[in-house]
């Protein structure tokens, strides 16, 4: 049986804390997530993010709208380390990442493989389009004939 997930406070909202997805997840709304890759900034043994209190969730805007919106709606927030805010995560995490790496070498191996494969379904897609296109053409009278 797992263990209950941690729960962070951040600026009043509560997040699980699940290091083996890297990320937290509102408790009420778990389609409210904060990527710790992509959100979380890592300066010492704090991590830091700005959170939109308005939409609760993590400010994704772009400069002009932080200029207008902070201090009113926008913090900064800090958080310990995630090995403070998840002690047995974390150490899941540390022993389980070279399997973590495994895992995104052979799915970076796969979509390798794919890419030449998915090309050539796209263009055939648009080939069929194309022709499809013309003979309705063709038939309406608005194509012009050679």
């Amino acid at each position: 049986m797992g263990r209950a997930l941690p729960i962070v406070d951040i600026a009043g909202q509560s997040y699980f804390i699940d290091l083996r997805l890297y990320e937290f997840r509102h408790v009420e709304n778990f389609m409210n997530r904060v990527f710790i890759h992509d959100d979380l900034q890592e300066k010492g043994d704090k991590l830091y993010l700005l959170y939109d209190k308005f939409h609760q969730c993590v400010f994704r805007g772009g400069q002009a709208e932080l200029e207008q919106r902070k201090d009113k709606e926008i913090v900064l927030v800090e958080l310990p380390s995630l090995e403070k805010l998840d002690p047995i995560g974390f150490e899941w995490l540390c022993n389980n990442l070279e399997e973590h790496q495994r895992s995104l070498d052979t799915l970076l191996q796969w979509a390798q493989r794919m890419m030449p494969v998915l090309e050539e379904a796209r263009r055939e897609k648009q080939l069929a389009r194309t022709v499809k296109l013309q003979k309705k053409k063709l038939r309406s009278g608005k194509a012009r004939r050679l």
